[in-house]
């Protein structure tokens, strides 16, 4: 007997979530093929969907940790402490602290005026010349 063999498909004839049936036996010692099965599928349990779907899947459930904001975090150490020199970039020391206010900015809108501050009478501040 000839069996010819296709390594190939159409979608169509493609049954999902089934295998061929086992043709060959061990009986007596001797193995048998039962020729009746060559076009009989059994099914197997199988997801509802493709495997290019479930990577697609398991790419969006983690998506979330890829669309956070980068930060410090994301460098490697030797970024961070500046050259992997092992020391930490310290403020000079004339630097003024970060919470301060620098004087020659502007007030913000929702911050009151400094007490040092002098005002117009319309609540606008005065020209540096009346300081």
């Amino acid at each position: 007997m000839t069996c010819q063999a296709r390594s190939s498909y159409l979608a169509d004839e493609v049954l999902w979530g089934h295998r061929f049936a086992p043709l060959l036996s061990l009986e007596e010692g001797f193995y048998e093929v039962d020729y009746g099965g060559f076009h009989q599928t059994v099914p197997v349990p199988t997801p509802a969907c493709s495997a290019r779907q479930l990577v697609a899947a398991a790419a969006r459930r983690d998506a979330h940790l890829y669309w956070s904001i980068p930060s410090r975090l994301d460098q490697p150490l030797e970024e961070v402490a500046g050259g992997g020199d092992g020391e930490r970039d310290a403020p000079h020391p004339d630097a003024p602290h970060p919470d301060t206010p620098n004087p020659d900015s502007p007030p913000r809108p929702d911050t009151p005026p400094r007490p040092d501050t002098p005002q117009e009478s319309n609540g606008t501040l005065a020209s540096p010349e009346e300081r």
